[in-house]
């Protein structure tokens, strides 16, 4: 196996940390990478091919070995082997949120951050496993204000999609009657562009992915990210602790 390598033209030296910054790939790379000078590349220019400095693959430009694209709206393209694609295992970051592991389009299973879960909250409501941030209050007590700022706008964008189903399910956790009435089911919109860029979050929080690798690797079609948001906000969990409960209090949820 190997993992992905960057091709960036017009350079004829090491990558610095601070040029992978510039470059949009500091994602990527929590060290400075393993680099390899190169007389062409993808397109005809002397170049340097970097890969991830514990890359058990090769490092430079093998165009009948290597499937290569270039990175949206910058000049660094991706290459990889199609017969040894990056695993999760090789992408993996080092520091992880929990999560739910959740099979994806590569066949391969990717663990999937929690931003609520239901596993122990018999009030419905939902708890968020992320990391919380501690602040001082106005009369010196500390407090927890939210998660960590590096999660925010995945905790905010998954609370979004979370808006957006129960919304479509309201009729599952009302005790209204009347609750089935359409005129009372309030429309959450969470729009096809916001589920992908927010399932490509979820990975790059785990993984040293971005849009283009999760391209790369074709993970994303209709079936996985559906798959991979309810993951993300443990709406399995809350189908589950919806019949336990209804159980507990002799209500029929249907569906058996």
């Amino acid at each position: 196996m190997s993992g992905f390598v960057y091709w960036i033209p017009n350079k004829r030296r090491s990558i610095t940390v601070s040029e992978l910054v510039d470059l949009g790939l500091d994602y990527v790379f929590d060290t400075a990478p393993r680099c390899c000078e190169t007389r062409r590349g993808p397109v005809e220019t002397a170049g340097v091919a970097i890969a991830e400095a514990s890359s058990r693959g090769r490092v430079g430009y093998y165009p009948d070995a290597q499937v290569w694209r270039q990175v949206p709206n910058s000049e660094v393209w991706i290459g990889f082997e199609p017969g040894s694609k990056p695993t999760p295992a090789e992408l993996v970051r080092s520091a992880i949120l929990t999560g739910d592991a959740v099979t994806l389009g590569d066949g391969n299973d990717w663990m999937i951050p929690l931003v609520r879960t239901f596993a122990d909250d018999d009030e419905m409501t939902g708890i968020s496993p992320i990391p919380a941030r501690y602040d001082l209050a106005e009369d010196g007590a500390w407090e927890r204000v939210g998660p960590m700022i590096e999660h925010q706008e995945l905790f905010e964008r998954g609370e979004a999609y979370w808006a957006a189903m129960i919304a479509g399910v309201r009729f599952l956790i009302d005790d209204d009657d009347e609750a089935g009435d359409d005129d009372d089911v309030e429309t959450v919109e969470f729009e096809y562009a916001d589920q992908v860029s927010t399932a490509v979050l979820a990975l790059r929080t785990n993984y040293r992915v971005s849009d283009v690798e999760v391209a790369a690797l074709d993970l994303l079609n209709d079936n996985t990210t559906s798959k991979l948001l309810n993951a993300l906000v443990d709406f399995p969990g809350f189908l589950v602790r919806l019949k336990k409960n209804a159980a507990r209090d002799g209500i029929s949820t249907g569906g058996g």
